[in-house]
């Protein structure tokens, strides 16, 4: 429910932003074009979008792995091996996995 109404101001927000943009006669510029790729054991991309830090300060990434027929948006390390993601109510580590990046 939380997320609903979070997400629902969000994109009142923007639109308003974007109205508000044209009226002044501003030019809103494209987002980054944000793509994923296939990570594997040290090869971990520079441009890798930050989704946060754990609790030591660590940059966390945004990954996304397969799991039980579904695709599932989790967490990495530049150090991982695995992309950690929530599934039935416990963190699962799928060594196969992509990476958001710009």
């Amino acid at each position: 429910m939380r997320l609903a109404v979070i997400l629902t101001a969000v994109l009142i927000l923007s639109s308003t932003l974007a109205a508000n943009a044209q009226e002044a006669g501003s030019v809103t510029l494209p987002a980054p074009q944000m793509r994923w790729i296939s990570v594997s054991v040290g090869n971990f991309p520079k441009n890798a979008i930050r989704g946060g830090q754990e609790a030591d300060g660590s940059p966390i990434y945004i990954c996304r792995a397969k799991h039980a027929g579904g695709v599932h948006i989790g967490k990495t390390r530049a150090d991982w091996k695995d992309c950690a993601i929530p599934y039935g109510g416990r963190e699962v580590l799928v060594g196969t996995y992509e990476v958001a990046v710009n």
